[in-house]
This record gives C-alpha cells, sequence and structure tokens, in this order.
C-alpha cells in the first residue's frame, strides 16, 4: 500500500512540473482572426392614423473584434402570429436607400400570409464594410393590423477585409480640398475577399395587443401620446 501511495505522489509531482497548455493564447488568436460581430433588433409600434400599427424597428450591427469585415450576407425572417396581419410588401427593407449599401434585398421564398423572408438577389453580390469598434444603425417599418405576435430574426454573413489585398480594386479617386486621393468606398458590389466567412443572427419577439399599445404616435396621428387599455 504504501509503494502505491509513493508512486501515486511521483506521477502527481512530475504531471504538476509540466507547463500547462496555452489554451488562452491560442484562443485570443483565433479570436482576433475572426470577424467579430454583435447584432441587436429593437421593435415597437406606431397607430396610424387609419387604424394600421406599424412596427419600427431598428437593427444595429456592432463590430465588436480588432478587424475590419465585409458583410456579404443578409437574410431577414418575419412571422406574424394570432389575429395579426403584415402587409410584407411595403416592409421598407425593400427600399434600397436603407439595406446598409448592400443591393438587391428582395422577398424570397413562397408567398404566404403569415411568413415572410428577405435576402439578398443571389445574382447581385454587394457587400458592406465595418470598421472595428464602429456601430451601424438601420431602421425599417413592417405595416400590421391586428393583434398577435410579431417575431423578426435575422442572419448577417461577414468576411474580414484585409486592405492589402483588395485596396487595388475597391480603391476609388476622391477629391478633398482640390486633390484627388484614393479611397475606399463604404459599400460596392462584387467580391470583397476571399477569407472565412463568419456567419451572425440575432431575433426578436413583440407582442401587439388590440389596439396596438405605442410609445409614440405616428406622423398622421393626434400629437398626444396614447395608449389603449
Amino acid at each position: 500500500m504504501s509503494r502505491i501511495l509513493v508512486v501515486a505522489l511521483v506521477i502527481a509531482v512530475f504531471l504538476s512540473r509540466q507547463p500547462a497548455p496555452e489554451l488562452g493564447f491560442v484562443g485570443v488568436n483565433w479570436e482576433q482572426n475572426r470577424a467579430l460581430a454583435s447584432l441587436e433588433i429593437q421593435s415597437r409600434t406606431f397607430l396610424m392614423a387609419n387604424g394600421d400599427c406599424h412596427v419600427l424597428s431598428r437593427f444595429r450591427v456592432k463590430n465588436v473584434g480588432a478587424l475590419t469585415f465585409a458583410i456579404i450576407g443578409f437574410d431577414a425572417a418575419f412571422e406574424a402570429t394570432g389575429d395579426l396581419v403584415a402587409d410584407w410588401d411595403r416592409n421598407t427593407l425593400l427600399k434600397s436607400e436603407l439595406s446598409l449599401g448592400l443591393s438587391g434585398l428582395r422577398r424570397v421564398g413562397p408567398v404566404l400570409p403569415q411568413r415572410a423572408k428577405i435576402s439578398l438577389d443571389d445574382g447581385k453580390q454587394s457587400w458592406f464594410v465595418v470598421d472595428p469598434s464602429r456601430t451601424v444603425d438601420f431602421s425599417y417599418v413592417q405595416p400590421t393590423r391586428g393583434s398577435g405576435e410579431f417575431f423578426t430574426s435575422f442572419l448577417i454573413e461577414t468576411q474580414p477585409v484585409t486592405f492589402d489585398s483588395v485596396a487595388g480594386t475597391l480603391t476609388v479617386p476622391r477629391n478633398v480640398r482640390g486633390v484627388v486621393r484614393p479611397s475606399l468606398p463604404e459599400s460596392g458590389e462584387g467580391e470583397v475577399s476571399t477569407l472565412l466567412l463568419y456567419p451572425y443572427s440575432a431575433s426578436d419577439v413583440l407582442v401587439i395587443p388590440p389596439g396596438c399599445w405605442t410609445e409614440k404616435i405616428g406622423p398622421t396621428t393626434p400629437t398626444t401620446p396614447q395608449s389603449v387599455e
């Protein structure tokens, strides 16, 4: 018994003197080489004069990593439950000026009364660049009527951008104080990077009761805030 105890103690001392694997160091390097994004969705309702309940949402993308990345993929999925009815064709995401510089956003998939999906046109490759620590917000409106739950989910796909390899294709002339200088545009079409792709997603649920409880009132309604009990 004492011999077994001595052997166990020798093994324990040997193991305690071995260097610990540098998992933390490897992890940090791996994170630094990723396109790290943080997503957030916030929604609220606006009661319009015609009785429609407009859902105003803000989608926020923040670069929380050390690398500049390009958003190259964008999918938004919506679902209305209960007695809630949404006019999907009036979703302002379908207007290009509200789409983070990504061109060709359109409805895709089957046409269903309770569900809709908006995505980039497969035939148009476009991108939007987000630098480290930058936060990009954009808002959109979805008209609805009735009551129920309004589900929203976003999926974006990002790629790290190395300017030494893409500057030649992205550089555009810009006149600064009478001097033409090269610059990199914020958004564009075509391929911006050949590096790994990283997907990120976020979701949100908004409960819309009868009467469209609101924090604020739409532009065509009275200026006094209202809420329906």
